[in-house]
């Protein structure tokens, strides 16, 4: 295969665009760098300062007096039939002996496929506890 050609540039070709170069032996020769000052703005400095905080002041703002009286709340006494529910339950679930919840804590047990290896250790109070624990 033939060396590929190299096209000579042309002194006015590179004059066209400037070139970066590292490790002159003149520091300052060809170097390219950006504008450090900025550029002066026509407008005066005190037009682009914000306005301070002495100067604006809030304006007060009034509210209309509500035109409607609230309404009448009646008690709920839903509320009440369920708390003497609950308390029926908590006394019924007092009364449960200790052979009634072992009954059914065998039955749970019979009902599941394998037995529960992870919870041999724990007591019956704590398994039934992690059965219904939804946190």
């Amino acid at each position: 295969m033939a060396p590929a050609k190299r096209q000579r540039t042309t002194a006015s070709q590179t004059a066209a665009q400037s070139t970066l170069t590292f490790n002159r032996s003149k520091p300052n020769t060809n170097r390219v760098t950006k504008q450090t000052t900025p550029p002066k703005s026509r407008e005066s400095p005190k037009s682009l300062e914000e306005p301070s905080l002495n100067e604006l002041k809030p304006e007060p703002i009034s509210f209309p007096p509500p035109t409607h009286s609230p309404p009448d709340v009646k008690p709920n006494t839903s509320l009440d039939t369920e708390d003497e529910t609950e308390d029926a339950d908590i006394l019924k679930a007092k009364s449960l002996s200790q052979k009634q919840i072992q009954a059914y804590w065998t039955a749970k047990e019979s009902a599941r496929k394998t037995p529960r290896v992870h919870q041999q250790s724990l007591s019956l109070r704590e398994k039934i506890l992690r059965e219904f624990d939804l946190s």
